[in-house]
């Protein structure tokens, strides 16, 4: 009977000493996370600020994420005093592919190519989370992507 009792004590031990490993995994996850914080701030602020360089834009705003593809605007522009639809701006709109399939995660940038299919109905939740708007993969450099910026053509006030 005292076999019994001392295998379920050392069973009891294993699992405290499992559980302060979990503890400790968890914590590191944590600070990992807050280290690491979103893609909009590790990768399409980054971007922006390429940008900005590259073509002597003096200012950015990153607009979304919004709706299901997660789209996002970087809009470059000379002047910050006035709003975003009062001024002129250069732009692209990015969509993040996530791939968290094992055994490694991956994570794609592609950029709306302007070409709109009407696969998804008007009003359709495909139709309203933009899924018709075509998309190409983002280009590895930032001549490449400087290219493929959208001028608004907005008057200013």
């Amino acid at each position: 009977m005292n076999s019994h009792i001392h295998n379920y004590i050392e069973a009891l031990a294993k699992e405290k000493k499992l559980e302060v490993l979990v503890e400790r995994a968890e914590m590191r996850l944590r600070k990992h996370r807050e280290k690491t914080h979103s893609w909009i701030q590790m990768v399409a602020e980054p971007i922006a600020k390429e940008l900005c360089e590259y073509t002597g834009h003096r200012y950015f705003e990153i607009y979304g994420p919004f709706g299901l593809r997660a789209e996002t605007t970087i809009y470059l522009m000379d002047r910050e005093d006035l709003r975003i639809y009062e001024k002129p701006t250069w732009s692209i709109t990015l969509t993040p592919d996530f791939s968290f399939a094992q055994p490694e995660p991956d994570f794609r940038l592609f950029y709306d190519t302007g070409n709109i299919s009407e696969v998804y109905p008007r009003n359709s939740i495909g139709g309203l989370n933009n899924f018709g708007h075509e998309t190409a993969l983002l280009p590895d450099t930032i001549e490449e992507i400087a290219k493929l910026l959208v001028y608004s053509g907005k008057e200013e006030l």
